[in-house]
């Protein structure tokens, strides 16, 4: 083992110095490979060779943590157990493994896969999810229903059994129900919402329907979306209920509410909204509290409803209006053992009351684990006036009430483990109020900015004194990165731009003026705690990686937009492969073209980098790769050279010959990670769904400092890879020249419903088992 591991130190010096010298003669390309092959043969004869580093974790640990260490999918689950024939005795005997029953459709052979799990769950109870039409339903009954004693939950979610009436009589159906403790029938026809900063109502069903028969269901303890009224809990058939939606709460309903000893959460949904008074629901006689550990309130009347619940509540949930935040969170402090708040925050216009001072009111300070603002406040055009005055006065009373909200949350909640902040607020006040808090460990931080359109500004164009004025109080400011360097802080999810991503601006300002406010300042003090860093980032990224020594993942994010600034990262750390020592894992969430780079970098952090040095082990993307790209990340993140094609055939421009290409179909997402799809070029031509990727395509044109022009490679790269380095701008600008020399014949969607199923996560092992169906090697 100990000379294998010798020879392959040696290799790797053999490589580098081929390379060094000679890179493009032939001779030294074959001895180059040749000894890559004997690179990777030497580490597979080591993997075999070498004992397993921990035991069979079905041997050495208890079967009731099993399950929690078993995949949720379950053809995975299905696949472990061929792992060995010991695995598939011990999997097979374990009921709690299958006791989830999917009767979905769009899952291969669903009904072969659910009577396995319904015989291998016996004799436990098991949950039914129910995604099928009425017809199906009664062909495959008869193969259901026998197991009603021991079904525990059902959930009918099928739109193809739209009616109340067909879901009913599919319920109808099992009989009794001895051990059903939940049941959705997907009740509700309408969500809450949030449009223009105001809620709309819920559309549920808020009387026990015709045809719905608890008395089948004695030990019932929650319905999805079925509001109770006052006498309906009083009937012996709810008493174990806990979990209640309400719409009323008056003392009838608090006495009932009190009655039911196994209580633990309560959704208040507070309607209608249209009534003079919306706070009728809630009697304005003195009350007994409620006491209950969760409470959800959807309505415009928190304060008032928080005051009917006893003093045990640990989980808040709630609509909350940013004009009585101050008042709400006062009254928060007096639950002592309240661990977490999730506000979703919303604004009535002209309702501006009177702000109390935390400083004048005696408040006893609470400790959260979780505190998330999500700020629905959506500042419009229309809300700063047409001229210079009116802005300004907008903006002041704007500042009030963001720093109000923030000085009281300091008082009141000065320690917190987790926070999020989310949507329109100020930055300012709201970074003075995390940088002021004590133990935080996770911090999301990511503002939205204003809407400016100039149209309902009726201007033709915004100063841009005025356009700074508006927007940049609700951009992360360019120190934020030195001002947060709490010593526990964790993980951190910041954005670096929802500027123009708000922007509606006629004429479009230039926003690459504007670059400099998006780049964050080098912070003077280490962050050496944070572990786990995500960035939606939409704008060139320039850090001090120094800085983040203790780094284990940095993942970034731009949805369906251009994410090839983290090609800026993955360059500083091919060109320092022992920069950020501890990380391991990279994420990618966006579109992504700079493929050639990501390679390299593997290439140098996985063979060059010194030991000590973590090897980068996974990578996510938001959508599963071609074989073509999956095959030497496979490789590469696994410890081992890949056979790949030349890095011309991953670079930017190959991708732009692709995508400019109109004899190859796919949406400019797929098209750009070598993948296909079904949607041709032209498809969404002159329609309001194709998007302005050529705008995107421009910022490859911006002039700002690229890694390679201000590192020095330690250790050296080889002169032509050096050289292939530097020349990544000159790609690019030869990228937004096909993209601006382009037809109109070429007119791409950005995205295909291919990248809704979900994301993909690699590393070593991530060829083992996966399938690509008809697709080439080629990934064409």
């Amino acid at each position: 083992m100990e000379a294998s591991i010798t020879r392959r130190s040696v290799i790797l010096k053999e490589i580098d110095e081929l390379i060094q010298v000679a890179p493009d003669v032939q001779s030294t390309t074959e001895q180059v490979h040749r000894l890559q092959q004997e690179y990777n043969s030497l580490l597979d004869n080591e993997s075999v060779a070498k004992p397993p580093l921990l035991s069979d974790p079905l041997e050495f640990l208890p079967p009731e943590l099993w399950k929690s260490l078993m995949p949720d999918d379950l053809d995975e689950l299905l696949l472990l157990t061929l792992v060995s024939s010991r695995w598939r005795h011990k999997l097979l005997s374990m009921p709690t493994l299958w006791s989830m029953i999917e009767l979905d459709p769009t899952i291969p052979d669903y009904l072969s896969k659910a009577v396995t799990c319904i015989e291998l769950s016996k004799p436990l109870e098991i949950d039914l999810y129910i995604r099928l039409s009425s017809k199906t339903w009664e062909t495959i009954a008869p193969l259901i229903v026998t197991e009603s004693t021991r079904i525990r939950s059902i959930s009918i979610l099928d739109r193809k059994c739209p009616n109340l009436s067909e879901r009913l009589a599919l319920l109808a159906e099992f009989g009794d129900l001895p051990a059903l403790t939940y049941l959705n029938l997907s009740l509700a026809d309408g969500g809450g919402s949030y449009g223009g900063g105001e809620l709309y109502p819920i559309n549920d069903i808020r009387y026990p329907p015709e045809g719905l028969l608890f008395s089948r269901m004695p030990s019932i303890q929650r319905v999805q979306e079925l509001s109770f009224t006052a006498p309906m809990l009083k009937d012996e058939r709810f008493a174990n209920l806990r979990s209640v939606k309400v719409h009323q709460i008056d003392m009838e309903m608090v006495t009932a509410l009190n009655s039911l000893s196994s209580l633990i959460r309560l959704q208040f949904t507070d309607e209608p909204f249209g009534r003079n008074d919306p706070a009728d629901t809630l009697s304005h006689v003195q009350l007994r509290k409620i006491d209950v550990k969760s409470f959800y309130y959807y309505g415009v009347s928190l304060v008032r409803a928080v005051s009917r619940i006893g003093d045990s509540l640990v989980s808040l949930s709630a609509t909350a209006n940013i004009y009585g935040i101050e008042t709400l969170l006062i009254d928060l402090s007096r639950f002592r053992v309240l661990r977490e708040v999730s506000l979703n925050i919303y604004r009535t216009p002209d309702q501006l009351t009177a702000l109390q001072d935390p400083m004048n009111v005696n408040i006893d300070p609470i400790s959260l684990h979780l505190l998330r603002l999500h700020f629905y406040t959506f500042h419009h055009s229309d809300d700063y006036g047409a001229d210079e005055d009116e802005i300004t006065t907008t903006l002041k009373s704007q500042v009030q009430i963001y720093e109000s909200t923030f000085l009281t949350l300091s008082h009141v909640v000065p320690f917190a483990d987790t926070v999020e902040l989310v949507g329109h607020f100020m930055t300012k006040p709201g970074l003075q109020y995390v940088c002021g808090l004590k133990q935080l460990r996770s911090l999301r931080f990511t503002p939205d900015t204003p809407e400016v359109n100039t149209h309902y500004l009726n201007v033709d164009r915004l100063p841009e004194h005025l356009l700074r004025a508006i927007c940049l109080p609700f951009v992360v400011p360019t120190d934020f990165l030195d001002k947060i360097s709490h010593h526990s802080l964790d993980n951190l999810i910041i954005s670096n731009d929802s500027f123009d991503s708000a922007l509606y601006i006629r004429p479009r300002v230039n926003l690459n003026e504007f670059q400099a406010i998006f780049r964050y300042e080098v912070p003077s003090r280490q962050l050496r705690s944070l572990g786990v860093l995500k960035i939606r980032i939409y704008r060139p990224l320039i850090l001090d990686l120094d800085a983040f020594s203790g780094l284990r993942s940095i993942s970034f994010e731009a949805w369906w937009r251009q994410v090839s600034w983290a090609s800026d990262f993955l360059e500083e750390i091919l060109l320092r492969p022992n920069t950020l020592p501890s990380l391991e894992h990279i994420g990618i969430e966006g579109t992504f073209m700079e493929w050639d780079i990501l390679i390299l970098m593997l290439e140098r952090r996985n063979f060059v980098a010194q030991a000590g040095t973590s090897r980068i082990e996974t990578l996510h993307f938001d959508a599963h790769l071609p074989y073509r790209l999956l095959h030497p990340l496979t490789l590469l993140l696994g410890g081992r050279f890949a056979e790949r094609p030349s890095l011309k055939e991953f670079s930017i421009e190959a991708i732009g010959n692709r995508i400019w290409d109109p004899k190859i179909s796919g949406c400019y997402s797929c098209v750009s990670m070598f993948r296909t799809c079904d949607l041709a070029p032209t498809a969404y031509k002159h329609r309001h769904q194709s998007w302005n990727y050529k705008g995107e395509d421009s910022r490859f044109g911006w002039s700002y400092s690229l890694p390679s022009e201000r590192v020095v490679p330690d250790p050296p790269l080889s002169t032509h890879l050096m050289e292939w380095v530097r020349e990544k701008r000159k790609r690019r600008l030869n990228y937004v020249g096909m993209s601006r020399k382009a037809g109109p014949e070429v007119d791409r969607i950005g995205r295909c419903d291919l990248w809704i199923i979900g994301g993909q996560t690699i590393g070593g092992y991530s060829l083992d088992g996966a399938h690509f169906g008809e697709e080439t090697l080629s990934g064409d």
